[in-house]
C-alpha cells in the first residue's frame, strides 16, 4: 500500500453508525471497524480509448483524473486529451494549483 495510514479491508458493510469519534462500520461477519472519515466509492465505469500502449501507462503516468488518481504527480505538466468539451471549463481550475497544462 502506498499510504501508511491507511488500512485497506475487503469486507461487505452490512451497516454504519456515525459516533462522537467518526464512524463505526459493522461488516456482515459482523467484524466492527471504527474510522474518522468516511467515503462511500459506488465505483464507475469508464470508456478508455483505442489507443496502443494505453494500459502499459494507465495508474503509472496516465490518468482518468488528476484529481483522484494523479495526486502524486501534482506540480507537473499536465496533457489533457478529451471527447468532451465540459473539461475546458475546469482548466482555470487546474491551473490555479499550479499545473503547466
Amino acid at each position: 500500500m502506498q499510504y501508511p495510514t491507511i488500512n485497506q479491508v475487503k469486507a461487505e458493510i452490512a451497516s454504519v453508525e456515525q459516533t462522537d469519534f467518526g464512524f463505526e462500520l459493522y461488516d456482515s461477519t459482523g467484524a466492527t471497524y471504527q474510522t474518522k472519515k468516511l467515503v462511500l466509492a459506488t465505483g464507475v465505469n469508464e470508456t478508455f480509448p483505442n489507443i496502443e500502449g494505453f494500459y502499459s501507462f494507465y495508474g503509472k503516468s496516465l490518468f482518468v483524473c488528476p484529481f483522484c488518481d494523479g495526486w502524486e504527480m501534482r506540480d507537473q505538466p499536465l496533457a489533457i486529451v478529451s471527447e468532451s468539451p465540459h473539461v475546458f471549463f475546469t482548466l482555470p481550475k487546474w491551473s490555479t494549483i499550479g499545473a503547466k497544462i
